[in-house]
């Protein structure tokens, strides 16, 4: 209940389920915050774990290169199809499959996590029909590239 006053001095109470709400003669906007669901990005980034990829800005940069490319194919694939695209159910697949997160790899399953996501990348439909064709690039090429523009600190 809100309470607003009027033209003629005095106050009117005001209730409404949504941003607009009326009473009266008056109309009011009132922009409320909107709660938070558990979707989306956080306001603090995740804590470096010592032993993990997220370390180091190359490793994390590269899985994320990785899941970025199949996003790209596999929405290729969607929109082919006509289905709607699933954006967070590689990082799930990754996570039932490696069990940890992209960022809390640990150091020891990074190749076996690149190798992971270089798989699901190769048996996309787009990837299945362009096998003779470069699909992604190799750490190495990515750690070389992103060296000499100097993206990440060193």
């Amino acid at each position: 209940m809100l309470k607003f006053p009027t033209q003629q001095g005095g106050a009117v109470s005001i209730s409404g389920d949504n941003n607009v709400v009326a009473g009266g003669d008056v109309n009011y906007t009132v922009n409320m915050p909107r709660p938070k669901r558990g979707k989306g990005r956080s306001a603090t980034r995740p804590p470096i774990i010592p032993g993990t990829v997220s370390e180091d800005p190359r490793m994390v940069g590269y899985l994320s290169y990785l899941v970025r490319r199949y996003e790209k194919f596999k929405k290729w694939e969607c929109d082919r199809i006509g289905k709607r695209m699933g954006y967070g159910v590689i990082r799930h697949a990754y996570k039932d499959e490696l069990k940890y997160e992209l960022i809390h790899t640990p150091k020891a399953h990074f190749e076996a996590g690149a190798r992971y996501l270089q798989q699901r990348i190769d048996n996309t439909q787009l990837g299945r029909m362009n096998r003779g064709r470069k699909l992604y690039s190799l750490f190495g090429e990515f750690d070389e590239r992103v060296s000499n523009d100097e993206g990440l600190p060193a």
